[in-house]
């Protein structure tokens, strides 16, 4: 059941009508073009990349000092973070656009 869920979790959309777009749990199948394109627009890449970099250090650093638990617990973290997944589809979409330009 979770895998039809996408949460975006507070301060992540910059916007004027925040309330209207946080603390929901949208269910992908309901979501239309035009609320994932609002959604989109208005989330903030720079909060995600700053928490991701820092689960990084966080891997990194427990890597260094091989404590597998922590290593297997922050891998699992960055793996199923929203952050991460809005960041790569963003990375994919400014690929794919560079491509098609040439």
């Amino acid at each position: 059941m979770l895998n039809n869920v996408m949460y975006i979790a507070k301060g992540y959309i910059n916007t004027e009508n925040a309330k209207e777009l946080e603390d929901i749990v949208f269910v992908r199948d309901d979501m239309n073009d035009e609320l994932l394109s609002k959604i989109w627009q208005n989330y903030n890449f720079e909060k995600a990349e700053e928490q991701v970099f820092n689960l990084q250090c966080k891997l990194t650093k427990a890597t260094i000092a091989h404590n597998d638990k922590n290593m297997f617990l922050y891998q699992t973290k960055i793996v199923h973070s929203t952050e991460a997944r809005m960041l790569s589809v963003r990375k994919v979409a400014e690929i794919t656009k560079a491509k098609a330009r040439n």
